[in-house]
């Protein structure tokens, strides 16, 4: 609801037209700030509104833009060649273009408004002298309270005018008179309608009075329609309260107009848009009067006058005016502006009075248009100013190459003073401000902002920003003096480690290493091009060969880091002899001998280890333990010969094995036997019932790794190995394979390739208690898996014990030549037999199944008998030789 101010009849004014400037092939609206207004309130049905564009050619088209959302109040539409306006919920038709001055190809744009048909209350404007058509009440006693009224009043009933008092609105104790008639104090015409409550006094100070009232006869009206009257208030003793309504019967309902509180009100057009449809509409005014004084003396005049019903209205004829535009058609202007000419606004309203103002309209050219990328990017290191970086590229967009007539300047961005710019054609290049300032860990980016100016008067620069990206020139470290290393235990070694930043300075760096003992290096902040060293000293008492990892890096990525690899080997130390056996002996046989020797550690320490008599090489007897690096062994020699005894020092952990130099024994009478040596040895088995027997000796030390090598022989065991957790001495492995299974053991499931008895030692030397990883390894020939149709996934060891056979858990190794091989994990020795199971036709080979934890674990071992199943009394005397590998550094 707009309200406006009234004057005396004459035709439409104008105000807030500019001078305007329009592009080229653009549809612009031209003013959107123009308002036009008829002063007499008539309004604008049965007339006209008309835009004239001096010296048009066919490329000047003028329209109305018509808004998006049609249905908003007061928004301006086109359907055709009709012209509507927005309600609120639906749209009216207000006019229609002119079917000649329909504003295109150079024609001026007329549009034709409606002629207005809406309904007003009987005597509407009064002019009859009476009251006719007007039911008035002068004794009203209350007003009805509405939103609209309290928020206008002061609460007063307790006597003062504050938020709290409560509010009056009856004329309960109050002393009125209330009149209602015709006046002739008008707006429009001789007559107006008077509603007056002068002289009258309130109960209470600051308290209100009330009436009278004035309805209207019943009129009609659409939603949309417009009615429009003037009204004003004056002070007949204190303040007046003007109060109207819009009472719909037909739908039940009412509207505040409005409500209003002061001293005196000057004549002011009130504008009433209806929201439904109704055949029952009725005006109600009511006049009021506010003790403002709180003298109680009070009384008030509102008059009402020139009811009327419009459409095309101030309000929508501006709409309108502000929803034309002009498109220039033709890109001729070329970055010129197109002279200006005169625009000549003529409006007709319903008294058929007529008025103009003109404006002048310019068309220009299109702005400058950028073709060049929005980005580039330079190291933070960069120097180089003459490299062009960038090249911005423009034309004038109407119809010029890039650079044709264009002058490029950089106005603006953080970045501005870093840069400049060719004038000319856009190149940008770095100068020696930005030399010295990029730096990527300050400032990763910057903002150009680069103008394009085509010399148009009008719209002829435009502004491109760019975006220059400053990179990281991220220093690599890199490490250096990294060579591999051999020590002795406990013998002092340098580290010397350097570390080098190539470019930007790398913050907290360190040298670290993979080993536990090996302390890092914190180097922290490392300056460009400066190396800096990790000097230590260091020592380590356990042999070992390891790979070290070394790595440089920087906490805080401020650098690419770097690893470097060497290797560390402590070493055993060697053994020296100071004192060799005597060098020669000649004794009578059965004579005891004493052979005596020393050593030291490499670096005079003394030595602490082992040591054993050896007999042409072969360890013999049992070692001895050696605290202060003395030893003293004995021997006899029954058989007459030559022996060539020595003593080997040895310390597995710590020092290389090293021999005494030989003394040679000689005895001088016939060779004995000699029963000295203690030989562990299983039993012999009757010759009669074995096809091949291999054997072979070690001597078993606790901590060590055993193999025994049997793959010299003729069955199918290939080697025997074990670890071994006791001193156990000289031990003989047996491998005799039967010509058929003895006759007391039951035969295993599967087909049998081979059956043997396996011995380490006497009968339960070697097994889960005293070694762990014990392993049988075995072939297979390829003819006998082919001949029976074997799966090979089958194959497997089981072993004859405690009166059962027993699978063991079987691995295949490889194959080579005629032969697959094998191995076996097992507890303990005893018979054992080589099957494998026929291919099945129907169903998947599946590998052999290992057996279960509780059928690896030995039995509780016991001594071997001739009543054992396979087994034969056999004695005798075995001698063997233990072969020590003699190592040297």
């Amino acid at each position: 609801m707009a309200t406006l101010a009234p004057a005396m009849a004459t035709g439409p004014s104008y105000s807030g037209l500019s001078n305007v400037n329009i592009p080229e092939q653009t549809v612009t609206i031209i003013d959107s700030d123009v308002t036009v207004t008829n002063s007499d309130g008539t309004g604008f049905g049965s007339g006209y509104i008309e835009f004239n564009l001096s010296n048009s050619t066919s490329y000047d088209d003028l329209g109305i833009q018509s808004s998006g959302s049609p249905t908003t109040s007061g928004a301006i539409s086109v359907t055709g060649s009709n012209v509507y306006v927005g309600t609120g919920s639906s749209t009216v038709q207000i006019g229609t273009i002119n079917s000649t001055y329909d504003g295109q190809d150079g024609q001026k744009l007329r549009i034709d408004f409606i002629t207005e048909s809406g309904s007003v209350p009987t005597n509407n404007d009064f002019e009859s002298g009476d009251l006719t058509g007007w039911t008035t009440d002068t004794s009203i006693a209350t007003v009805p309270s509405t939103s609209e009224l309290l928020a206008i009043m002061y609460q007063t009933v307790d006597g003062n005018p504050d938020p709290v008092g409560g509010y009056d609105l009856d004329n309960t104790g109050d002393t009125i008179t209330q009149v209602a008639s015709i006046d002739t104090n008008a707006n429009q015409g001789t007559y107006a309608l008077k509603l007056s409550n002068a002289g009258a006094h309130s109960t209470q100070a600051y308290g209100y009075v009330w009436g009278p009232s004035a309805v209207s006869s019943s009129f009609t009206a659409d939603a949309g329609d417009k009615i429009l009257f003037d009204w004003m208030a004056t002070n007949d003793g204190d303040w007046y309260v003007a109060y109207a309504l819009l009472i719909d019967n037909q739908n039940s309902g009412s509207t505040v107009l409005f409500a209003d509180q002061g001293s005196t009100s000057s004549w002011q057009t009130e504008e009433v848009t209806v929201t439904q449809n109704s055949n029952d509409l009725q005006f109600k005014f009511i006049v009021g009067s506010y003790d403002a004084s709180g003298g109680q003396a009070v009384g008030a005049t509102m008059r009402i006058d020139n009811i009327r019903a419009m459409l095309v209205t101030d309000s929508v004829v501006t709409s309108l005016a502000r929803s034309i535009t002009h498109n220039y058609t033709d890109g001729s202007p070329s970055g010129t502006v197109t002279s200006g000419r005169t625009l000549t606004i003529n409006a007709e309203d319903a008294d058929s009075e007529l008025s103009s103002t003109t404006t002048t309209l310019f068309v220009y050219g299109d702005a400058p248009v950028f073709n060049s990328g929005t980005t580039f990017t330079l190291s933070e290191n960069e120097t180089n100013q003459t490299m062009v970086f960038y090249d911005a590229q423009a034309n004038n967009s109407d119809g010029g190459s890039d650079d044709q007539d264009i002058t490029y300047s950089i106005t603006g961005g953080d970045g501005q003073s870093l840069f400049d710019i060719d004038s000319d054609d856009g190149e940008v290049r770095l100068n020696s401000v930005g030399v010295n300032t990029l730096d990527y860990e300050a400032k990763t980016s910057y903002s150009l902002e680069i103008e394009a100016d085509d010399g148009q008067a009008v719209n002829g620069t435009t502004t491109h920003t760019i975006t220059v990206n400053v990179t990281d020139v991220i220093s690599t470290l890199s490490i250096g003096n990294v060579n591999n290393i051999t020590c002795d235990w406990g013998r002092d070694f340098n580290l010397n480690h350097s570390i080098l930043a190539t470019a930007d300075p790398a913050n907290g760096v360190s040298l670290n290493y993979n080993v536990s003992w090996i302390p890092d290096g914190n180097q922290g902040v490392v300056d460009s091009g400066d190396t800096e060293w990790h000097n230590q000293t260091l020592s380590n008492s356990t042999v070992q060969e390891i790979s070290v990892l070394l790595n440089g890096t920087s906490t805080d990525s401020s650098a690419v880091n770097d690893s470097d690899i060497f290797t560390l080997n402590i070493t055993n130390r060697d053994i020296i002899i100071t004192s060799d056996p005597e060098p020669s002996y000649s004794v009578d046989p059965g004579t005891l001998v004493w052979i005596n020797a020393s050593a030291k550690g490499e670096y005079n320490e003394t030595f602490v280890g082992n040591a054993v008599l050896t007999l042409n090489g072969n360890a013999i007897g049992d070692p001895k333990t050696v605290t202060d690096g003395n030893v003293s062994f004995n021997t006899t020699r029954s058989a007459g010969g030559t022996y060539n005894f020595a003593v080997m020092f040895y310390n597995t952990s710590y020092y290389y094995n090293t021999s005494t130099n030989r003394s040679v024994l000689t005895v001088n009478v016939p060779e004995e036997s000699d029963s000295h040596n203690r030989v562990s040895t299983g039993p012999s088995l009757d010759p009669a019932t074995v096809s091949s027997t291999d054997t072979s000796v070690k001597y078993v030390m606790g901590g060590t790794p055993v193999k025994f090598d049997l793959s010299g022989g003729d069955d199918p065991v290939m080697a025997i190995s074990f670890d071994a957790k006791d001193n156990e001495g000289l031990i003989v492995s047996k491998v005799q394979v039967f010509k058929e299974r003895p006759s007391d053991v039951p035969a295993p499931q599967g087909s049998s390739y081979s059956v043997m008895s396996i011995d380490v030692g006497a009968s339960g030397t070697i097994s889960t208690h005293n070694a762990d990883n014990i392993q049988i390894r075995f072939k297979v020939s390829r003819e006998w898996i082919e001949e029976n149709n074997i799966d090979v996934s089958t194959i497997r060891m089981s072993r004859y014990h405690g009166e059962q056979w027993n699978d063991l858990p079987t691995h295949q190794e490889r194959e080579e030549g005629e032969y697959i091989y094998f191995y076996a994990e097992t507890p303990g020795f005893s018979i054992f037999e080589v099957v494998g199971d026929e291919v099945a036709e129907t169903t998947e080979q599946v590998p052999a199944s290992a057996p279960s934890v509780e059928e690896l674990a030995e039995e509780p071992v016991e001594e071997e008998t001739p009543d054992t199943p396979g087994f034969t009394a056999f004695a005798g005397i075995v001698f063997v030789s233990l072969a020590f590998l003699m190592r040297r550094k």
